[in-house]
């Protein structure tokens, strides 16, 4: 998910404040890899950046962008968070919408084709505990099954996103599908 020309590293701090990409470093820590977040028309709007070092792992969002240029750490506190994946939404408007929880799941879903398979995949930025703040809204009127992470945090996540999808258009008509996983933790990207 690395800008076009970038494959292993972005560049350096300078050159990403001119592109307005996310920064190489925070906090002492090396970036590891990225995901642009876009609109439905394709733009992008943020950038989630998981950063290590020092024995750590930080996954940071990128949604504000500075005045003079560039992007800084945080979601807008003034609007929900965009669906990772919103832009194969409106490239797709027929296609079946599995929410997945991350963007690594939603791109193993999403590297199939979604013009051949059907399927588009979206996720929303945060992971498990912030489901409630993603805009729920693009899914209204698609046909979505939940596909959640194999542990009990994922199984919650997974109830949140069916209430605040009920919750953001007023109306739910849930299918149970059952997944029998191998192992605790399994998600779909374990699967394909």
């Amino acid at each position: 998910d690395l800008p076009p020309g970038i494959p292993y590293a972005w560049p350096p701090r300078s050159v990403l404040k001119k592109q307005g990409l996310a920064p190489t470093e925070e906090n002492q820590k090396r970036f590891v890899k990225g995901w642009q977040y876009k609109d439905a028309d394709g733009k992008v709007i943020g950038y989630v950046v998981r950063y290590e070092g020092h024995g750590k792992k930080d996954t940071i969002p990128f949604f504000r962008t500075f005045p003079s240029g560039g992007w800084c750490s945080g979601h807008s506190t003034k609007t929900a968070r965009p669906l990772y994946g919103r832009h194969l939404l409106a490239q797709f408007p027929t296609a079946l919408v599995l929410v997945v929880e991350g963007e690594k799941c939603a791109n193993s879903v999403n590297k199939l084709n979604p013009g051949e398979t059907g399927i588009v995949a979206v996720s929303w930025p945060g992971g498990a505990k912030v489901v409630k703040k993603a805009d729920w809204q693009p899914l209204n009127g698609r046909d979505v099954i939940v596909w959640p992470d194999w542990d009990w945090v994922g199984l919650k996540a997974a109830i949140d996103v069916q209430n605040s999808v009920e919750a953001w258009l007023g109306v739910c008509d849930p299918q149970k599908i059952s997944i029998e996983p191998p192992s605790e933790g399994w998600d779909v990207a374990d699967y394909l």
